[in-house]
């Protein structure tokens, strides 16, 4: 199911104010505070300084904090590879946006128009040009502890093949994770507090391990996300109720991006069991972000 936004986007890196005795955060008007990371490596650092410890066992949360910040500032999660390849197999007959031009030279004949005797009678295939060469691909880190593992997995897998094919059509895709939460009790007209996490894109050399790793691993949120919201001010604990680590929906919106993002997105409803994310799905996604300019969202209806 796809969907489109409307989005303002009016916050920007570096416009921080202290939001009562919830700490330094980014605000704009609204419920939402926001806390924004440059990278998987600086949301791991956060968590690993926090000094918040939880008591759960490694076996829930997908490995230790130490696990954790080892696979989001090296080589990401070695065990999506598999998956990863099974994924970009998976999708291979998408193929990519071709336009077939002819002309007096090419690599191929087309033979009606050489058998009618059109000078125009060679072939040549070009990639076609996105209109909107930067799409925005959104996706939710926290979702309910009942949500199977494998689900959130093809998620990671799914978007990390995404992310090549994208790469060969001419289309720049920026991921962002997000942990986005409310809180137990409203605290300075504040219910809702997201974390935005910039995981790396298309443009250059990047590590798919740790894209698959940043949207899918538990230990992104249980690990990471967890020990960012328990090393937060006081105040914050209190909204939180830290025990229940914050509540859903957790579905998040092309207005939690930081303003440097605007343009064209593709937003991923909260992970559920039951949901198939696939690389055709989410290319054609990508693609119609790309050619129209809209927000776009992928998956299923919104909480």
């Amino acid at each position: 199911m796809t969907g489109t936004y409307t989005s303002s986007r009016d916050r920007q890196i570096g416009d921080m104010v202290t939001v009562g005795d919830l700490g330094k955060w980014h605000r704009r008007d609204g419920r939402t505070i926001y806390r924004d990371f440059d990278s998987v490596a600086a949301f791991a650092r956060r968590a690993e300084r926090s000094g918040y410890r939880s008591s759960s066992s490694d076996r829930w949360a997908g490995g230790s904090l130490s696990d954790a910040v080892s696979m989001a500032t090296g080589d990401g999660w070695e065990g999506s590879l598999e998956t990863i390849e099974a994924a970009r197999l998976a999708g291979s007959a998408t193929g990519h946006d071709l336009e077939t031009i002819h002309d007096v030279a090419g690599s191929s004949i087309d033979m009606v128009r050489f058998i009618e005797g059109e000078p125009e009678c060679m072939l040549d295939s070009f990639l076609t040009a996105p209109k909107n060469p930067v799409v925005s691909m959104i996706v939710p880190v926290c979702y309910s502890s009942a949500t199977n593992t494998e689900t959130v997995l093809n998620r990671g897998a799914v978007i990390a093949a995404v992310i090549e094919w994208a790469r060969a059509n001419g289309t720049v895709v920026e991921v962002y994770a997000m942990d986005a939460r409310t809180f137990g009790t409203k605290r300075n007209g504040v219910n809702r507090f997201v974390y935005t996490v910039f995981c790396g894109d298309s443009r250059g050399v990047y590590d798919p391990r740790v894209v698959a790793y940043s949207v899918a691993h538990p230990t992104m949120l249980r690990r990471l996300g967890f020990a960012c919201a328990g090393g937060e001010t006081k105040g914050f604990q209190s909204a939180l109720h830290i025990g229940s680590q914050g509540t859903g929906p957790y579905d998040v919106t092309p207005e939690d991006l930081p303003r440097q993002a605007a343009g064209p997105s593709v937003t991923l409803a909260a992970a559920r069991n039951g949901e198939t994310v696939t690389v055709e799905g989410l290319l054609d996604a990508v693609r119609q972000a790309a050619e129209t300019g809209e927000a776009i969202r992928y998956g299923r209806s919104w909480s």
